[in-house]
Order: C-alpha cells, then sequence, then structure tokens
C-alpha cells in the first residue's frame, strides 16, 4: 500500500488497515492466514497521521509499516497487488512492472490522476475505486479481486519514451523535414 509522497494519503492507508481489520473478523477467513501487507504512508505525510496509522497497523495481522522507503520499485516488483493512489511515478512503476492494481486517486486540487485512473482502468491495467465510493469493503472487494487476476499482459504500452522522442526529434531535424518546414514557411508568407 503506497500514497505517494502520502501528504494526502491518510484516508488510503486507513481505509486499507480498516479492512484488513474487517476481514481478520469474518469466520473461518482464509485469507487471515495468507494475507501479508507492506504499508507505507510516504515521507509527506504528517507525522501525527503516521503515528496514528502505526497504531491501527499494530493491530492487524501480517503487516509491516513503514514510514518510506528508498526502494519502491522493489516493493512493488514483490507485491502480488499494489494499492495505491494515482500518481504518475507510482502508476507508471506498477505498469511497467505488469503488477495487478487498485487505484484510488486524489480527484483535489485536479483532476489529473481522476482522468490518468480511469483511462487505465478503461484499458484494463488497473482496478479503480473512486474516492468518494472508497470503503473499507469496496477496497478489501478490489484487493481480493485483484489478487484473484492473473499477472497482467500489458502488451500495448510502449515503456521506450526516451528512444521514442530521439527518433521523431531526429525525423524533425533531418534535412528532408528542415526542408518542408523551410517550404510551409515561404508559403505562409
Amino acid at each position: 500500500v503506497t500514497p505517494g509522497g502520502g501528504e494526502d494519503g491518510h484516508k488510503l492507508v486507513s481505509t486499507y488497515l480498516s479492512g484488513l481489520q474487517a476481514l481478520e473478523q469474518l469466520p473461518n477467513s482464509a485469507t487471515r492466514q495468507t494475507f501479508h501487507s507492506l504499508v507505507l504512508c510516504g515521507p509527506e505525510m504528517p507525522l501525527s497521521q503516521q503515528v496514528q496509522l502505526q497504531q491501527q497497523a499494530a493491530t492487524c495481522p501480517n503487516i509491516t509499516f513503514r514510514s518510506f522507503t528508498n526502494n519502491l520499485r522493489s516493493c512493488i516488483k514483490a507485491a502480488d497487488v499494489v494499492v495505491s493512489m494515482g500518481g504518475y511515478n507510482t502508476v507508471t512503476e506498477i505498469l511497467s512492472l505488469r503488477k495487478s492494481a487498485v487505484v484510488v486517486p486524489r480527484i483535489q486540487p485536479s483532476q489529473e490522476q481522476l482522468i490518468r485512473a480511469t483511462r487505465f482502468t478503461q484499458r484494463d491495467w488497473v482496478s479503480m475505486i473512486h474516492p468518494e465510493r472508497m470503503s473499507e469493503q469496496s477496497l478489501m472487494n478490489a484487493v481480493l479481486g485483484q489478487l484473484s487476476t492473473p499477472e497482467l499482459k500489458i502488451s500495448d504500452i510502449d515503456f521506450n519514451g526516451l528512444s521514442n522522442i530521439t527518433h521523431c526529434l531526429n525525423e524533425l531535424i533531418s534535412p528532408t523535414a528542415l526542408s518542408k518546414c523551410a517550404l510551409l514557411m515561404s508559403l505562409l508568407v
């Protein structure tokens, strides 16, 4: 579980921990014995919220709680399912490692994360819960659903952006392209 930087991730982490506690209360729950979680608060989460979440996490079974990691990629790589907000860097890491994910995007002050998560959900790359509809039950149902989903087959994402940009720039500054631009400019003048 990672809320990215964490400055506004308290609700996501708290809801996840409440969901774990609710799963523990279910009679004969098979998930109790096999469900292990790593929860990261993020370096920008206020200390008072981190302390509150750490106390809440102490009542949950099979949990590792950390404020921060400097190697999020390894944590994501080791995960079966990642629960996160919809930040660009985190979601890109999740997709590049082809991991199942439940994304609860931020909707304030901008809708950037919501737009990203919606588009990725439409392509079946992630499972999204709108933050206004997130509850411990909806979050746990989504996590359990993703646990039963095989590894993502993301073949239509090109993660070679740098080499693609280099190729496009080379085409733009080629003599042929430059002469076409000069011709176009002369027609406009």
